[in-house]
């Protein structure tokens, strides 16, 4: 039997002829770690299902409000629009899913530097990105506001935004490139 740390966590391994032993250990392992810091998160109370949730981020309501909106919006690439949305559906916490921004959207656009494969600019997002907000009397933070059925947005934001000299032929290496 050998030891080693990781994390700050001291971990003993059998020595064993059998790698599929030693994989499953180490999963149950990491499981129970991740278990004992999903524990000690916080607990929310959706204020749509009401299911309670880790975290501030109840991922069934979210990605059900995602879905609905995918016929509002298009970058008019199939692959684009799927990269974005699956990032939206599987997303477990605010910052993990893209948001088309339609150009319509921004404001103030300035151009900041020439590239090999496009031009870079600066602009303004008017909405901003979807952020979160707490309900201070229900003690609950989302991120859809229930009573309006829209989401919650950060406001103003400067962005960084790309445009491309070859546009309607998006590489595979650069959709993994954007993805989260």
């Amino acid at each position: 039997m050998h030891t080693h740390a990781e994390n700050g966590h001291t971990i003993a391994q059998t020595n064993t002829t059998n790698p599929t032993d030693v994989s499953l250990n180490r999963l149950k392992k990491i499981f129970h770690y991740n278990s004992q810091i999903n524990s000690t998160m916080d607990m929310y109370q959706c204020p749509e299902c009401n299911k309670n949730y880790h975290g501030g981020y109840c991922q069934p309501c979210n990605s059900g409000h995602f879905r609905d909106g995918f016929k509002n919006w298009t970058s008019y690439d199939k692959r684009i629009d799927k990269s974005i949305q699956e990032s939206q559906l599987i997303a477990t916490d605010k910052g993990e899913f893209l948001e088309w921004i339609e150009y319509s959207n921004l404001e103030n656009i300035e151009h900041v530097a020439e590239g090999g494969f496009g031009n870079v600019y600066k602009a303004i997002w008017k909405d901003g990105p979807i952020t979160d907000k707490k309900d201070e009397i229900k003690d609950v933070w989302y991120l859809w506001d229930v009573e309006k059925s829209k989401w919650i947005r950060q406001g103003e934001t400067v962005v960084a935004v790309k445009k491309y000299k070859s546009a309607t032929n998006m590489s595979s290496e650069f959709l993994n490139e954007v993805k989260v």
